[in-house]
């Protein structure tokens, strides 16, 4: 084919393309780029922003000020202490609530990969509740997650979409729990391959064979275990032997694990188990013994270690959304933020009142004079954003991101940019939804 040909048959096929993806379905986006807009390469790594930092390695927080911090979320976010929960529960509670959800999605409009969903899927999720074993005051039993593990809003894997082909936000997906998460388990389905357990800050539906029973004190002990190590990588492979050739599960960064042994670049971790607890190994550099310290170095360098890894809808598919993002950064310093980004906006020392009527260069001088990088948490409805620094006037985050509003020559079009970013805030400027920097509404620092 010659050069006319060629560019004539490109041409024709680029104008085809955009129906044929119309007729799939998965829906398509526009694509960002490498870079987004105002971020030059030197910007994607911690150096850059740490050099600019005045102090990045003052302490924000000491022991005893961290633990009450914590505390305070759990209170914030109206979570019950897993480590003190009460050995019996309102069955007729749990089963109002267990309705109310289920409930909430019947009344919607929702998709699976095959169309619209109909009403049997739900007869059949009503079923499967196994409402009548909820009566009086039901016990509950301590547990702990054996394998990383979706926990949903029903007791099923099958997805539910807003619209047909959004396959990338599964409504039903709730949280991402890590091994060794501690949890209270207060039922089972009927079909017992579900249980429902309230974690540390979700609550909702895990595959039975992901957790294991134990009782209060074992509990106690697996999770104020003494030596411990971090994961501090996003994601870490744990092994069942000593020469890393049989894999027992991925672990994410920010997991608590007892250390049994470390020997030649291994950690040998205590992992939960049916009767007893087993054994596991981790290479060394995958985890760091203790907590790192509180510090915005710490901070930063653990957030730049997501960069590029895509974006996951409350954990879907073992990655991390905006929030996810930042509670499992802050945890590798052992601070334990909310899981959702309207629980973490109510959380720390709030720099200033973002209403919606605050002037624009009111927003600006409020972030470059009070706010501290790699410890001042920005949200907005819906996200969360980690403050690293200003350049020229310019506040610039890191955040896990779906996408982005853009205004072009044919009107506003969403640039999806799927995973850890570097940005300014001046994203979606001139778009119906407005920049970032106006659709603001909190900063806080996660600071005593």
């Amino acid at each position: 084919m010659n050069g006319k040909g060629y560019r004539f048959f490109l041409v024709f096929f680029l104008t085809l393309l955009p129906f044929s993806l119309l007729s799939g379905r998965e829906r398509y986006y526009y694509s960002a780029g490498t870079l987004l807009p105002g971020i030059t390469p030197e910007m994607n790594t911690a150096g850059f922003w740490l050099e600019r930092h005045p102090a990045p390695d003052r302490a924000f927080f000491e022991e005893t000020s961290r633990t009450q911090f914590n505390q305070k979320c759990l209170e914030i976010a109206g979570r019950p202490d897993i480590l003190s929960f009460p050995p019996v529960f309102s069955g007729e509670v749990l089963a109002e609530t267990l309705v109310q959800e289920l409930a909430s999605f019947e009344k919607q409009s929702l998709y699976n990969r095959q169309g619209r969903v109909n009403r049997e899927f739900y007869r059949e999720i009503y079923d499967n509740l196994y409402l009548e074993q909820l009566s009086g005051q039901i016990k509950v039993q301590s547990g702990l997650i054996l394998h990383r593990t979706d926990q949903r809003f029903l007791p099923t894997s099958l997805p539910l979409y807003a619209g047909p082909g959004q396959v990338n936000f599964d409504l039903l997906q709730n949280n991402l729990l890590e091994i060794g998460t501690p949890v209270i388990i207060l039922h089972t389905s009927r079909d017992g391959r579900w249980q429902y357990v309230e974690g540390p800050w979700t609550d909702g539906w895990v595959k039975a064979e992901n957790v294991v029973a134990v009782s209060r004190e074992q509990l106690l002990l697996y999770v104020n275990s003494r030596p411990f190590v971090v994961v501090t990588e996003p994601l870490a492979d744990v092994y069942s032997d000593r020469g890393l050739t049989r894999r027992y599960d991925t672990v994410g960064m920010g997991a608590k694990l007892p250390l049994r042994n470390r020997d030649c670049g291994l950690v040998e971790i205590i992992l939960p188990g049916n009767g007893e607890f087993g054994c596991g190994y981790l290479k060394e550099r995958d985890v760091h013994r203790g907590y790192l310290p509180c510090t915005a170095r710490a901070i930063i360098e653990q957030a730049f270690r997501y960069l590029h890894l895509p974006y996951g809808w409350g954990g879907q598919y073992g990655f991390q959304d905006c929030s996810g993002f930042i509670q499992a950064v802050f945890a590798t310093a052992g601070v334990q933020l909310p899981r959702n980004s309207r629980e973490q906006r109510k959380v720390g020392r709030h720099l200033g009142v973002f209403d919606r009527n605050l002037p624009e260069d009111d927003r600006r001088r409020l972030l470059l004079k009070e706010a501290v990088p790699g410890i001042t948490l920005l949200t907005m409805p819906g996200h969360s954003l980690l403050y690293l620094g200003a350049l020229d006037g310019r506040p610039y985050v890191i955040h896990s991101l779906w996408a982005f509003s853009q205004r072009t020559w044919h009107g506003d079009v969403l640039r999806v940019v799927n995973r850890v970013v570097v940005s300014d805030l001046e994203l979606g400027a001139g778009t119906r939804s407005r920049k970032y920097l106006l659709r603001l509404s909190s900063a806080a620092l996660i600071a005593e």
